[in-house]
């Protein structure tokens, strides 16, 4: 986790102050959260008002011995630290400020009142003083009724953003959570014996805030989502099944037919079983973002890779062997493997800002020649218009650019903006709509704007928040160019076949080195969890291109196997292993 990129980075992460008000007391009721404020809203606290009402007993039973409440209460107020302060908040999050909604460990102090609701009901809650019978459902209800009133002037007063967020406030939820807390201490200091009328009301409170919680969720259709899952399996079934490792780019949908609103497919390669080039992962390294970033692919967040913004440069160093498409199955013609044998050169790749700088070094690097492989763009004239406003609303993108450009070769044309100030989807060529299938405006992405020839004129029309085109990159990538580098790698290309064992997965195959050819490049990601040998023999792993792994071999042939092992797993396991022992013991010693 400390190796993610970080979406909200800064010092002021890890300053003590509260991150959440007296609305904290409304989630003790039903009810207070729809599946529409799911991003934003207060501590849930998933726990009836009953188990709240047991919890304030609990300090209040003159059984519980004084050390045992000090104790609890000291753990309760931990946890609630861990969430109420911003940088405890931080701490409890592997340091990083997470993204969304910030009080997943919430869960934790729900688990803890849970807990402590059951030492209060086994320590008998019958003997606890008069006074207290009402005084404490008075305030608990009181808190819920406070912290729901709280809620519009806190609007006005701060974090207006995240208070306008937990409205409107529900009154029926409120009123009929509390009409819950009263019937529940009648029967528990009226009829103690009615246990099973306690448990229906937990049950229907609980029954209550499930439904209320689902409200604005789309459920999609089932039988459709059903049918195109089958379909997805089956269509995939050749990737899924070879024993010969490879990425694919997957542009046809999977099982967004079964769903009612917009389906994101960036996890179906881990969920259907294929290698794919898209991920959505709080656990993706910032290095393998930053290289995605630095060679063109669209990164919408630091949490997501997408198959989108690829070339055949990047298809090959990323091992793409094909394209699924609605028409069908497509070669990738860079395709050489998952790896290659390389010169020292790659490894002093270090990439900029600009993608096509970047992959015309790595094109060198490959295939040294004296001419370059991205032919850059003659750059004609720039009409300018400004728009400030669309259908009567501000725009960020005011600049409107009528750039001509004539090509200096003939091949397929790529742009990009190192700025990320550009709208794509308003992109056309001599008229023609060239935006990219998603939606990435305001962002950095290798944009394919087409084939075209050498000298054709063209007019490439885009909005843009800067005025000039100073810093945008076009430049065509002939296709013979990009074929003579494929055929010298594939002399050297590495071919992986995998094989399952009993307790892990191997990955296997051969290539050849030479003298200048002394490293081998593989597509994989640099991560500690590698363990690689070459000619049974155990390298350490290099670090190419800011995110892909480079080891050393030898000229001849070279046997590469790969493991991988979650880093820290052993060590993981052994403390976990500890822990579970110390519990024995201690739960061993407290009964004898």
């Amino acid at each position: 986790m400390l190796k993610t990129p970080k979406a909200s980075a800064g010092l002021s992460n890890f300053f003590l102050v509260p991150t959440f008000g007296l609305e904290f007391f409304s989630q003790l009721g039903m009810g207070t959260t729809t599946y529409l404020q799911r991003l934003n809203h207060a501590p849930g606290i998933f726990v009836s008002t009953f188990v709240a009402l047991l919890v304030l007993i609990y300090f209040a039973l003159p059984q519980v011995k004084r050390g045992a409440k000090v104790r609890s209460a000291s753990l309760l107020l931990v946890v609630f630290l861990g969430m109420w302060l911003r940088g405890f908040n931080t701490v409890w999050h592997m340091l990083s400020a997470p993204a969304g909604y910030p009080f997943r460990n919430s869960f934790f102090f729900s688990f803890v009142l849970i807990l402590l609701a059951a030492d209060a009901w086994h320590a008998g809650v019958q003997q606890l003083s008069r006074r207290w019978r009402w005084g404490l459902p008075t305030i608990l209800g009181g808190l819920m009724i406070l912290g729901t009133v709280m809620i519009g002037p806190m609007t006005s007063w701060t974090q207006s953003a995240y208070y306008t967020s937990l409205q409107p406030v529900n009154w029926g939820n409120l009123t009929l959570s509390v009409l819950i807390l009263v019937l529940a201490a009648g029967v528990l200091w009226y009829r103690p014996q009615w246990t099973g009328l306690l448990g229906v009301l937990v049950g229907l409170e609980l029954l209550g805030n499930f439904n209320v919680a689902l409200t604005g969720a789309d459920f999609g259709n089932q039988r459709q989502y059903a049918a195109a899952y089958t379909q997805a399996v089956k269509r995939l079934r050749p990737q899924t099944t070879a024993a010969t490792v490879y990425r694919i780019r997957n542009n046809v949908p999977t099982v967004a037919a079964g769903f009612a609103g917009h389906y994101n497919p960036y996890n179906d390669s881990m969920w259907l079983g294929y290698n794919g080039t898209g991920a959505y992962s709080s656990t993706i390294s910032a290095a393998t973002i930053q290289m995605s970033q630095q060679l063109g692919i669209f990164t919408r967040n630091v949490r997501r890779l997408s198959p989108q913004g690829f070339t055949p440069v990047t298809e090959l160093i990323w091992g793409v062997k094909e394209k699924l498409t609605t028409t069908g199955t497509q070669r990738v013609g860079s395709y050489v493997g998952m790896g290659m044998a390389v010169s020292p050169q790659l490894l002093r790749v270090h990439l900029s800002a600009d993608a096509i700088t970047n992959q015309e070094a790595i094109l060198q690097a490959l295939r040294p020649q004296t001419t370059p492989y991205f032919r850059t763009v003659t750059s004609g004239h720039d009409a300018v218009y400004t728009k400030w406003q669309i259908n009567g609303a501000d725009t960020t993108f005011p600049y409107n650019h009528r750039w001509w450009i004539t090509p200096t070769a003939t091949g397929r044309l790529y742009f990009y903006d190192p700025s990320g100030t550009s709208k794509y989807s308003t992109m056309r060529v001599n008229g023609h709509l060239v935006k990219p299938k998603w939606f990435a405006d305001h962002q950095t992405m290798m944009v394919n704007l087409g084939q075209y020839r050498r000298g054709q004129r063209l007019q490439l029309t885009f909005a843009s928040q800067q005025a000039t085109v100073t810093g945008m990159h076009v430049a065509t990538l002939p296709a013979e160019k990009m074929t003579a580098v494929r055929h010298q790698v594939a002399q050297h290309a590495l071919t992986l076949h995998q094989y399952r064992g009993h307790l892990r997965t191997s990955y296997v195959g051969n290539l050849t080195g030479t003298a200048q050819k002394r490293w081998a490049l593989l597509s994989l990601p640099a991560e500690d969890g590698w363990q690689i040998t070459v000619n049974d023999q155990r390298v350490t792993p290099r670090t190419a291109l800011h995110g892909l792994i480079a080891v050393p071999i030898h000229s001849g042939d070279n046997h590469v196997v790969i493991h991988y092992h979650v880093a820290g797993g052993r060590l993981g396991v052994l403390l976990g292993l500890l822990s579970l022992g110390g519990y024995v013991v201690l739960e061993w010693r407290r009964r004898n």
